[in-house]
């Protein structure tokens, strides 16, 4: 029953119906004044007696105890005073120091950090947290919410062991109600253990993502929220269908109703439903089926992210006992065999980008703001989708719904097995309504099955299963390691084939395929080190087979001994920057590509070792400064005129000796000039670069592009003096005086007529006064063993980032940067 025109009224009844007693949910945010510290996996004493005792832990329903050990961690009277004070997200491994002597497998992988099975004292974490509730409360159903623990977590409640969780990538929710001290204190305590690792890359240690507490009355709606799909119908209306779950956790039979109100983007309704009353018994659910319609739709598309507001009410009898808001975009997907991917019925190249959770200063803990600074970096690129190993976080989710940014949403646990389905069932169910989810990936280079009949039978479950919780988003996996035909395996089984490199084999699959759709799930290393750059090969520090240092951007000679180490800059591998881009723009059929990756990453130093600790695939730095590669994508996925010199001009000592300049540019022309002298212009073919030979000389090096014959764009590149000060430039001088907002504030050496100083390596300090912290500093830097998060920082090619977090009170806060022999910089910004 739809009743758009009953709005006014029926608001009114429900104001006058909640003053009956029955309050509605309540989602706390547990973020802050966690204590933490440290465990140990083999010495009881410093695990604080955990398995010990007279009251065996798991023979009774009792608080742990730990026997001679004194009183347990997991009590409310323990004594935590000593232990540190953190917030989550929080990232442990961050702030251990490098261990330059750990296994090279371990330490390539996961960069060097001392966790794991060798590292006993630091692979145990335990977080205690006391909160409130009131009396009121005792009728509630409480439940607690982790998005995310790296990696194994037992979670006990004053004492009481709650439950576990045994993955690091997936939320989950524990009923804690039973065990609640009602109008006083009570404390949740946590031991995670991060000994086992899940992926190939830096993982972290710890609450990695939010927590929340969440009351709600004991008839409410599923935490997991109504299932919302949109339909488009000829009219150009759209069909919203809403399923929601309605639970009846008390122990007799009820009847509810539930309203639906659809909100438009600015918070009007524009529709609204209720539906019959229905009986509920005791401990059971009940599925509520409603559609509405909503005329001329406002649609979310990659530059207008409209999004409406779904406001469910559940009554029992006459008063309201839950009400939930959803937000939700309405848009259309489609994949087209021969046309690509569609969103709104007009075709859109994906132009994506791998990511992993971890970034400069928190490791894998990413705060809120710093997902929407990652993600503006990434669209000032060009990309337009994301993808990872795992599940992203609500919050990296609900930036990219705001941001535009399209997501393939992938599990970490791929199987059939009943954990490996319960880990994507929690996946698919936490994030359906998201318009920014355009797809589902089932795996990523399962190279052990995904070309034989054990793939081909647990991709089969698998896909049956997403498309039973969710029939709206097609699903794909990320595959690689191709041979013959036979070997085809669970590609087959998938809606959309889903390509990891393997360039040569795409055009022969889409003939052997003509209806399925394909995507580049991984594409185009960039292996290279920002600001690096090589005359001849000469002078860098990588050796032939394993090992290395830094790579160069630019060995333009193509040495072979370099062919193994650098795929971004030997155009002739097909697993380059320059010839993935090509090959998918020049074929209509396939749906785009994701890079690997957007950002270097902790970890998986491949095909370099020690003393890299991190990747260098990323089309930026770890601390999201960025790589020529960036420039690249830039010219071709973006409409701004882009014009970059991807070189320094600080070759003294070789005056006269021809240095290799690349010019990414989506000009028409490029000519450049030196000192003011025209030397030469080339012709830019798209998709391409160009690549001059200039005789070193001191001064100026610029480089001009036209359309048309018109400038349109230009950059230069300056010989500079010995450095002289520190230029500080952050991402935006207000802040909200909320506790959670940051600031990145890039910090670039000067000489003294403020020309950057491209090699300059001088160490800086950073000091803050206000209400504000500093989260850590990154220059960037593959090799650097400086502890991320410090408030100190070696430049690393002239730049440094620093990364502060606002507080609450209003004001001003100053920032200084102090480096030796230079002069100081102060920067103001303003809380709010």
């Amino acid at each position: 029953m739809q009743k758009s025109y009953v709005k006014g009224f029926f608001t009114f009844i429900l104001l006058l119906t909640s003053l009956g007693g029955h309050a509605q949910r309540e989602t706390i945010p547990l973020l802050d004044g966690w204590k933490f510290h440290l465990g140990h996996s083999n010495d009881i004493q410093k695990d604080f007696g955990f398995g010990t005792g007279t009251k065996l832990q798991f023979a009774k329903l009792e608080p742990f105890g730990h026997g001679s050990h004194g009183i347990p961690s997991t009590s409310l009277t323990f004594d935590d005073s000593k232990w540190e004070t953190v917030e989550v997200p929080h990232d442990w491994s961050i702030g251990l120091p490098y261990d330059s002597l750990q296994n090279p497998e371990m330490g390539n992988r996961y960069g060097y950090k001392p966790v794991g099975r060798e590292y006993p004292e630091t692979s145990i974490g335990w977080y205690r947290k006391k909160f409130n509730v009131s009396e009121q409360d005792k009728k509630k159903i409480i439940n607690l919410r982790f998005d995310g623990v790296f990696r194994n977590s037992m979670v006990w409640v004053n004492g009481f062991f709650i439950g576990r969780n045994w993955g690091g990538y997936n939320g989950f929710e524990m009923d804690i109600s039973d065990y609640l001290l009602f109008g006083k204190e009570n404390i949740v305590s946590l031991r995670v253990d991060a000994t086992l690792h899940e992926g190939w890359f830096y993982e972290g240690a710890g609450i990695q993502k939010e927590v929340y507490l969440i009351k709600s009355n004991k008839v409410h709606i599923d935490n997991y929220e109504p299932y919302i799909t949109t339909t488009t119908l000829p009219n150009g209306d759209v069909k919203v269908a809403i399923e929601t779950n309605v639970i009846n956790e008390d122990f007799e039979d009820c009847k509810v109703s539930l309203m639906i109100q659809v909100l438009d983007p600015w918070g009007k309704e524009v529709v609204s439903d209720v539906s019959k009353l229905v009986q509920i018994p005791l401990k059971e659910t009940l599925k509520v089926n409603q559609k509405v319609i909503v005329q001329n739709p406002k649609l979310w598309t990659l530059s207008e992210t409209n999004r409406y507001t779904l406001v469910s009410t559940l009554k029992r009898g006459e008063y309201i006992v839950d009400q939930i808001r959803t937000k939700f975009g309405i848009r259309s997907i489609h994949f087209d065999a021969d046309k690509g991917f569609h969103l709104n019925g007009k075709r859109v190249q994906i132009n994506g980008a791998c990511v992993h959770q971890n970034f400069a200063g928190v490791g894998s803990g990413i705060p809120e703001a710093m997902h929407y600074y990652r993600l503006n970096l990434l669209k000032e690129m060009g990309v337009n989708a994301v993808r990872s190993h795992y599940p992203f976080s609500p919050k990296m989710l609900e930036a990219c719904d705001s941001l535009g940014i399209l997501v393939m949403d992938e599990t970490r646990a791929t199987g059939s097995t009943k954990e490996s389905l319960e880990q994507l069932e929690s996946m698919i169910l936490r994030d359906r309504n998201h318009p920014s989810i355009f797809m589902w990936s089932m795996a990523n280079e399962e190279g052990g099955t995904q070309r034989n009949s054990i793939g081909k039978r647990y991709m089969r479950t698998m896909v049956a299963h997403t498309h039973k919780l969710d029939p709206s988003r097609r699903v794909t996996a990320g595959v690689n390691a191709w041979g013959s035909k036979a070997d085809y395996g669970f590609a087959e089984e998938i809606d959309v084939m889903g390509f990891n490199y393997s360039l040569e084999f795409i055009d022969q699959y889409h003939k052997d395929h003509p209806n399925q759709p394909i995507i580049g799930t991984e594409v185009g290393n960039a292996t290279v080190t920002r600001g690096v750059y090589a005359l001849n090969s000469e002078g860098i520090k990588v050796e032939d087979g394993i090992g290395g240092y830094y790579t160069p951007e630019g060995d333009f000679e193509e040495n072979k001994k370099f062919d193994q180490h650098i795929a971004a800059n030997n155009v002739k591998t097909n697993s380059s920057a320059y010839n993935a881009v090509k090959f998918y723009a020049s074929r209509e059929y396939l749906a785009g590509s994701f890079l690997w990756t957007g950002f270097d990453y902790h970890g998986e130093t491949w095909p370099s070792s020690y003393p890299n600790n991190s990747s260098q695939f990323g089309a930026m730095d770890i601390a999201g400064f960025p790589k020529d590669i960036y420039y690249y994508y830039q010219s071709w996925w973006t409409d701004k005129e882009v014009m970059h010199i991807a070189n320094h001009w600080n070759w003294e000592g070789r005056e006269g000796v021809e240095v290799p300049i690349l010019i990414h540019s989506n000009a028409d022309k490029v000519t450049l000039f030196l000192n003011g002298k025209k030397l030469e212009t080339k012709e830019m073919k798209p998709y391409d670069y160009l690549l001059f030979k200039v005789k070193f000389k001191k001064g100026t090096l610029k480089a001009v592009g036209y359309k048309n014959g018109k400038k349109v764009s230009e950059d230069k590149i300056r010989t500079s003096s010995a450095p002289h000060a520190i230029r500080l430039m952050p991402n935006k001088t207000t802040l909200k005086a909320n506790g959670k907002d940051m600031v990145f504030v890039r910090a670039e050496i000067v000489d003294k007529k403020g020309i950057p100083v491209s090699l300059a390596d001088n160490e800086i300090s950073f000091e803050v006064e206000g209400d504000a912290k500093i989260l850590g500093a990154h220059n960037g830097n593959p090799s650097s063993y400086e502890l991320g998060n410090s408030s100190s920082r070696k430049a690393f090619n002239g730049k440094c980032l620093v990364v502060l977090k606002a507080g609450n009170s209003k004001g001003n806060i100053k920032i200084k940067a102090i480096a030796t022999n230079m002069q100081r910089e102060t920067l103001v910004l303003s809380l709010e």
